[in-house]
């Protein structure tokens, strides 16, 4: 009880209000010190796509990384969630994102390294020089970091042609080999 009533006195304004420690509902703070709207880190999956865009050939990132990058709502399970009903795979490349331990995740629904659909994972990744430890783990200079200022604005998705139809996303079947054709 102490401790909340010294609380309290501490971090009370001079109005008798309390002080928060967030910013308002729709602001978000960056590093540089402007204020960054934070509607265009909406919950709308594309912002995870156009953000999976932003990950360079060769290279891997996390779940945690992109869920950082985009801020509030996102986390880490969200983006999973998102990627996963990727229309545009292999083109928006969500085969470049893994745990934050760096093993595989998952790819089409499958997580077992024996799965045909992993498989695939794992040759796009070395086909795009992706490195790799013992045990399938990604090694730690393929990880990339986001930049502090991300622009998902700028990212353009791929046109709607290149689109997966609900069918294809249901069954999960669809192998990138197969939609480069």
């Amino acid at each position: 009880r102490a401790f909340i009533a010294l609380f309290r006195e501490r971090f009370r304004n001079f109005d008798g209000t309390m002080q928060s420690f967030y910013p308002p509902r729709g602001q978000r703070q960056s590093a540089g010190g402007e204020k960054k709207d934070t509607a265009a880190r909406s919950s709308d999956p594309e912002n995870v796509w156009r953000a999976a865009c932003l990950i360079p050939e060769g290279c891997v990132t996390s779940y945690g990384e992109i869920s950082s990058a985009l801020g509030r709502p996102w986390t880490p399970r969200l983006v999973g969630q998102a990627l996963k009903k990727n229309p545009y795979a292999p083109t928006v490349p969500c085969h470049r994102v893994v745990k934050a331990d760096r093993s595989l995740g998952g790819y089409f629904g499958a997580t077992s390294l024996e799965d045909e659909k992993m498989k695939t994972k794992v040759q796009l990744l070395e086909s795009e020089g992706v490195q790799f430890q013992n045990a399938g783990a990604v090694a730690a200079e393929s990880f990339w970091r986001f930049p502090k200022d991300v622009d998902l604005e700028a990212v353009e998705l791929p046109p709607t042609k290149h689109r997966r139809t609900s069918d294809e996303l249901a069954e999960g079947d669809v192998k990138p080999a197969e939609k480069k054709k």
